[in-house]
């Protein structure tokens, strides 16, 4: 039985957007309010349309925002290995061309050309996979469809959390919540999305029983996804974004 939490009653005047992802569900554990779960490309438009209050914003898109719209100590962020972001292909990494990337995630895509070309000193050309063959390769993938592809694939992968690790020494942020300016509900949003993340990471073994296999979500919540937002997951953040602006990917929307 699930630890007693206490009820969220105020949240309900308040839209929130969430990705829709396994690694997000500790992070919403007894939240009352309405909850739209997009992909992160979807919920950055729904955000900038002042559609939520806050947001689960991809990391990229909350590079765009001032600091103080970032809710302190809570992330989904790796230290390592991440799991459910990936590059898969075959062969010899270096002898890739063409990638396709991922229309959900602006992080993932850019995070990929920014390990490819700093660390590898690769530059293969990047397709959308809206407009390519669904399952060509190689190709960039994220959130659970990664974690369905990579636990039956038979291919070769890049995680691209373990290699911003390797070459940073560094966790790398994939997501924080993002308060929106044009919402007045801050104080209380804050309040009880830090209590959310409190109470569902204690109750991760009760949480992990309602997913199709408790064991993975279980494993994959203590041992790939991290959800703090402390010194050096700040770090982390500031040097994606030192990284974005010094390839020019940092674009303003």
């Amino acid at each position: 039985m699930m630890e007693t939490s206490t009820i969220l009653t105020s949240s309900q005047a308040w839209n929130l957007g969430s990705v829709p992802y396994l690694n997000a569900q500790p992070l919403l554990y007894g939240l009352s309010c309405k909850i739209r779960k997009e992909t992160p490309a979807q919920l950055w438009e729904a955000f900038q349309k002042g559609e939520v209050d806050a947001g689960l914003l991809s990391s990229y898109n909350a590079l765009h925002l001032e600091e103080s719209a970032i809710v302190d100590d809570i992330a989904i962020a790796s230290c390592g290995e991440v799991y459910s972001v990936i590059l898969a292909y075959e062969g010899e990494l270096k002898n890739v061309k063409q990638i396709l990337l991922d229309p959900a995630s602006h992080t993932a895509n850019n995070l990929l050309q920014i390990i490819l070309k700093e660390f590898y000193g690769l530059t293969p050309a990047y397709v959308s996979a809206a407009v390519a063959p669904t399952l060509s390769l190689p190709r960039l993938l994220i959130g659970d469809p990664a974690i369905a592809f990579r636990q039956h694939a038979s291919c070769s992968f890049m995680d691209l959390g373990a290699e911003w690790f390797r070459f940073t020494q560094l966790p790398f942020v994939f997501a924080t919540w993002c308060l929106n300016k044009k919402s007045s509900h801050h104080p209380s949003i804050v309040k009880q999305l830090q209590q959310a993340k409190h109470e569902g990471l204690l109750n991760l073994k009760e949480l992990a029983l309602q997913q199709p296999d408790p064991d993975f979500a279980l494993r994959y919540w203590t041992q790939y996804i991290s959800y703090e937002l402390g010194n050096e997951e700040w770090k982390g953040l500031k040097l994606f974004g030192e990284l974005l602006k010094q390839h020019h990917l940092m674009r303003i929307t």
